[in-house]
């Protein structure tokens, strides 16, 4: 087998099944090991020595992020003309759907409205066996002719959850040329597949994955979608537009990808392990040599509504960015081989250094609380001067972040959420650090691929009372 063949049959074999390898055990037990020691024998310099590599690392993640905003530019534009019906390839519209009757009929809806000449369409919605109420709700709907629900069956190796059946679909099922991923709850944009198969051929076989912008349509239905919304603004506005003109590892959206299915079956597809099974396949996508890019199109979603639903939504997030960066770090080395120095850096901090980051958040705001009220000299003694000064920049650039929130609300028209923006600290503070113990706890007792699944179809009934559409909230 050639080089090239076994870096992709290599790639195939990564999965979050089996958590750490052994020498990443080791590692973190020496770690542990020799941080408990230095704790006991020099206290104040293990603590300088700790302080300092985590302000190092808030310093590096803050100059990439505020680096990716200046490269970000917006979104490429499409050509002038779209493909007409004829030119158009085949397309395969995947949604997977668990305990989910609420908002299938919407989903339908959604689906039946797309710009797509319905004889190049496939569109399967898969069901798993167990989910009796979605299927009856499906058994009495109108199906077209074009559309099929498939029954994930039990013994279909992997957790129940949506990696898991997108792999089914893969493996057997899925006919086009590209496939686009969707949501439960998605209202894409109706002319979104006619935008990507445009841009895909425009751009050549090179390009293996564009993912389209994602907003939330109940962004103004409380305090935690609107946090949400302005999250999502940098995010989408920002950030992935930034890595992808970078050629950084772009870590995809949930939904909303559009894939080369001839790609999609070099790598493997989907991990069925991993909770961010969309954040793996960008990481192996850049693994392969192919590229990603921003579709400008939008696909609303619902945000959930609630602190709780927040949370279990973030920690199965930060959980996910850790389980990734366990799974392609086992063997480091080629890891850099394949993603290159700048792959590589934007690896290590947007996806590793993410979960640490959000755990030691609290303790240096603590720290710096404890230190503007008390004068503590301890807080002096473990922070060295130059980590001291890179702290403070640290602390600015959490309002940095907020203005960068800010800042992509207003090119993204989002015009309403600006205000918000200024809670953001509190957020981060807040939710996000509840989120991070919480994915910290399920990884250290082996949860890797628990899946805390987001109830969607929480807002429709809200909706309906309120107005709240993706085309008129702004």
């Amino acid at each position: 087998m050639n080089p090239e063949g076994k870096r992709l049959a290599h790639l195939r074999t990564i999965s979050v099944r089996g958590g750490f390898s052994p020498w990443q055990r080791a590692s973190v037990f020496l770690i542990l090991a020799g941080l408990a020691m230095a704790a006991v024998f020099a206290p104040v310099d293990s603590a300088a020595a700790t302080v300092s590599a985590l302000i190092l690392l808030f310093g590096m993640i803050m100059l990439l992020k505020f680096t990716l905003s200046l490269r970000a530019g917006g979104v490429e534009p499409l050509p002038d003309q779209l493909l007409t019906d004829a030119e158009c390839p085949s397309y395969t519209i995947v949604a997977a759907l668990y305990k989910e009757p609420e908002v299938l009929p919407q989903l339908m809806q959604s689906l039946s409205a797309m710009d797509y000449p319905k004889e190049r369409l496939q569109v399967l919605i898969l069901l798993e066996e167990d989910d009796k109420e979605t299927r009856r709700v499906a058994q009495r709907l109108a199906i077209p002719e074009n559309l099929e629900f498939i029954i994930i069956p039990y013994e279909e190796p992997g957790p129940r959850c949506k990696p898991r059946a997108l792999q089914y679909a893969m493996r057997r099922l899925m006919a086009g040329d590209f496939v686009v991923i969707y949501d439960a709850e998605d209202r894409p944009d109706p002319d979104q597949i006619r935008k990507a198969a445009t841009v895909f051929a425009q751009r050549g076989p090179e390009l293996a994955c564009l993912q389209a912008e994602v907003r939330w349509y109940n962004r103004e239905q409380s305090l935690m979608t609107r946090m949400a919304a302005a999250s999502y603004a940098s995010h989408f506005g920002l950030i992935l537009p930034g890595l992808a003109k970078s050629k950084g590892v772009v870590p995809l959206g949930g939904t909303s990808c559009h894939i080369r299915t001839s790609a999609l079956a070099l790598i493997g597809g989907w991990d069925p392990y991993n909770v961010t099974e969309d954040l793996d396949l960008g990481v192996k996508l850049k693994r392969a040599g192919f590229c990603v890019a921003m579709l400008p199109s939008i696909t609303w979603e619902e945000a959930p509504t609630t602190i709780k639903a927040t949370v279990k939504q973030h920690s199965r997030w930060i959980k996910g960015h850790t389980a990734t960066f366990i799974a392609h770090t086992r063997n480091p080395f080629s890891l850099y081989r394949d993603l290159g120095a700048f792959g590589f850096l934007s690896f290590l901090l947007i996806i590793g250094g993410a979960h640490v980051a959000i755990l030691a958040a609290p303790i240096f705001w603590s720290m710096t609380l404890m230190y503007l009220l008390t004068g503590a000299h301890i807080i002096q003694q473990i922070t060295p001067q130059p980590a001291f000064y890179l702290g403070v920049t640290c602390l600015l650039g959490n309002f940095f972040f907020a203005w960068q929130a800010m800042f992509a609300c207003v090119i993204t028209g989002q015009y309403r959420m600006v205000p918000w923006t200024l809670l953001l600290p509190i957020f981060w503070l807040s939710v996000l650090s509840a989120a991070g113990l919480k994915a910290a706890w399920e990884v250290i007792s082996g949860r890797l691929y628990y899946w805390d699944k987001t109830q969607h179809g929480v807002s429709l009934k809200e909706e309906a009372k309120t107005n709240i559409i993706g085309g008129t909230a702004t």
